[in-house]
């Protein structure tokens, strides 16, 4: 697994200040998936994944794999560049 989804969720707990526990509570789970997936052991699922990003308003890009902006919110600002900037061969 790359130990780079596990240092992002790590890290979005940190930002929140929230211990293993805690975070695990309000994400809903136990804490040993927190702690398994944050030291590599387990890789988390797409709903955990989903969970973080909507609830703490993270990127899945930056989540899972380090790219573009950890703020949801600024990486939805950044579309309107991209868009215009990019011929990505969709018809808007």
């Amino acid at each position: 697994m790359d130990a780079g989804v596990g240092a992002g969720i790590a890290e979005v707990r940190a930002d929140q200040k929230l211990n293993k526990r805690e975070f695990a509570e309000m994400l809903g789970i136990a804490d040993t998936v927190i702690s398994n997936v944050e030291s590599g052991v387990r890789e988390p699922s797409k709903e955990l994944l989903l969970n973080i990003s909507i609830k703490y308003a993270v990127s899945l890009n930056w989540l899972c794999l380090g790219l573009g902006e950890k703020s949801l919110v600024a990486a939805v600002r950044l579309l309107p560049k991209i868009t215009t900037t990019h011929n990505f061969g969709i018809m808007v």
